[in-house]
């Protein structure tokens, strides 16, 4: 027997189903639940599939395990990218703080990088820190550096400039491919 317990919002009380058997437990609360999410995919963020496993113990009794595997929907893959760019974000914010940068700064530089080049920018920085590291123990003599800080935020911004024209020179390719294409389909429309 199955025994489901579930939390009924309009009584306000626990209610406990009984089911004779893993069929009417799959007909009656599996099988509606996984349709509903499949019907729901694109507003939830993942559905669910489930498999039914039966196994014997020493003694022969049969017992019945259901494996469920739950599958994220573009919805829930896009929460998933967003919260992985966000930890990228908040690494990323502490390594700069390392670096002597002011919060301010260190939020300046990431909102202005793209965020496909979030981990150029964090190994840019992690070569900054290393070098750092090196001129303060004596490993690298290096007297042009007066002021650290200053030379962190001065080539982090270049780092940041330069990726952010290389993304517009991009940008500007695929606009003027699309120009070239537009112009010849203007000249077979003439034709």
């Amino acid at each position: 027997k199955i025994l489901l317990t579930t939390y009924d919002r309009e009584k306000n009380c626990y209610v406990c189903t009984k089911y004779r058997n893993i069929k009417d437990f799959k007909k009656r609360v599996l099988e509606p639940a996984r349709k509903e999410m499949e019907e729901m995919a694109g507003r939830i963020d993942c559905t669910f599939g489930y498999e039914v496993v039966n196994k014997p113990d020493d003694q022969g009794t049969s017992h019945t395990k259901i494996v469920f595997h739950i599958h994220l929907t573009d919805l829930g893959k896009n929460i998933k990218q967003s919260q992985l760019e966000s930890q990228e974000a908040m690494y990323l914010r502490n390594l700069l703080l390392s670096l002597t940068l002011t919060v301010t700064d260190a939020n300046r530089i990431i909102k202005t990088v793209p965020v496909d080049k979030f981990q150029d920018l964090t190994n840019k920085a992690r070569e900054l820190k290393q070098y750092y590291a090196d001129v303060r123990s004596g490993k690298i003599k290096d007297v042009t550096i007066k002021d650290f800080r200053a030379h962190v935020v001065a080539s982090l911004k270049n780092f940041v400039k330069e990726a952010v024209q290389t993304e517009q020179a991009v940008a500007e390719e695929d606009t003027n491919d699309a120009q070239v294409i537009t112009e010849t389909e203007k000249e077979e429309l003439e034709w």
